[in-house]
């Protein structure tokens, strides 16, 4: 059977279609899924006075709480360190090196993401995992 250019392109035509229905239809799904859990939770406003970040991980269950964060504290505080004294060297295969205090950090530009932090050492299920929003300066600029 001979086949010609035309019916090779609607028989991939129609294949490609036939194969977007499906997740098309999960995504659809999924929607109404969160759709219809958003619409479940009750109505919260932030307490007077509270910062919109606390508010935030008051009501939702995502967002940790920076008192619930695991912490591992291996060699950490430096014994003898103040914030004062901090400093970082970014040094190696860099435009150039740099010697940075917290407070020259503090200075450049920022950006924020949110982000899952989770533990190396965390079994599956365990507790040292934090979702929250951060905030600092983007590595590229650094290097």
């Amino acid at each position: 059977m001979d086949l010609t250019r035309r019916q090779l392109i609607r028989g991939g035509a129609s294949t490609a279609a036939i194969a977007l229905i499906g997740p098309a239809g999960r995504a659809d799904a999924m929607l109404g899924l969160l759709y219809d859990w958003l619409n479940s939770r009750p109505v919260e406003h932030p307490r007077p006075g509270e910062d919109i970040l606390a508010f935030a991980a008051r009501v939702l269950p995502e967002i940790t709480p920076n008192e619930s964060f695991y912490v591992q504290s291996v060699g950490y505080p430096a014994a003898g360190l103040s914030p004062a004294d901090w400093r970082i060297d970014v040094s190696g295969d860099v435009r150039s090196p740099l010697r940075l205090s917290i407070s020259d950090l503090a200075q450049m530009p920022q950006t924020e993401a949110w982000a899952t932090l989770t533990c190396i050492g965390n079994p599956v299920g365990g507790g040292q995992v934090g979702n929250a929003l951060w905030r600092g300066v983007p590595l590229r600029a650094l290097l």
